[in-house]
């Protein structure tokens, strides 16, 4: 029930966002999906390879998806949104990072977005991805906001942190859906 719940609060993202045509998947594995039928909206949902289920509530165009990394490792697009903002916060704020610490962040942004590139549906060009997400990061230039600074060192501390970073190896070292829950 949990599940359901986060689905209808947190599924109001469209689905394009993570790189995932869940519409296609539910259609594509028609014969494997199940039904919960709760309440007055279609609920469905879907065992994907890798520990990664997908739900979805209603039908149609006013269907919402969400996908949970169920596998006991980070979920990767969890990771990609933390580098991304980390990364945005040091263009905005001119520097929050050492030259070392943005590499390292640069390098895991490199990494991720190869590994969701690879395992989106329909599979997307990382180079274009890496693109689009470089020009988003530039736009953010001088943008710091009051203590943008503080949080973005804080956290950076952490996800920079050895065991952090072995974590995320260890997950981009299984090929699965690249969904974004659970994040934190």
């Amino acid at each position: 029930m949990r599940a359901w719940i986060c689905v209808a609060m947190l599924a109001a993202a469209p689905a394009h966002a993570q790189n995932i045509d869940y519409p296609t998947l539910f259609e594509q594995n028609a014969d494997q999906v199940i039904i919960d039928d709760e309440g007055d909206k279609l609920r469905r949902r879907l065992e994907m390879p890798g520990g990664v289920t997908l739900y979805s509530v209603g039908e149609g165009a006013t269907a919402r998806f969400a996908g949970f990394d169920q596998s006991g490792m980070m979920a990767v697009g969890c990771t990609a949104k933390l580098v991304i903002d980390l990364l945005r916060a040091d263009t905005a704020c001119e520097s929050v990072f050492t030259p070392a610490e943005r590499d390292q962040l640069t390098s895991l942004l490199d990494r991720v977005v190869a590994f969701s590139a690879r395992n989106a549906v329909p599979r997307v060009d990382a180079p274009v991805e890496r693109a689009r997400i470089d020009t988003a990061i530039a736009a953010d230039a001088g943008q710091c906001q009051a203590n943008m600074v503080n949080s973005a060192r804080l956290f950076g501390d952490q996800f920079l942190a050895e065991d952090t970073q072995a974590e995320i190896e260890r997950s981009l070292a299984t090929d699965r859906l690249p969904v974004s829950l659970p994040c934190l």
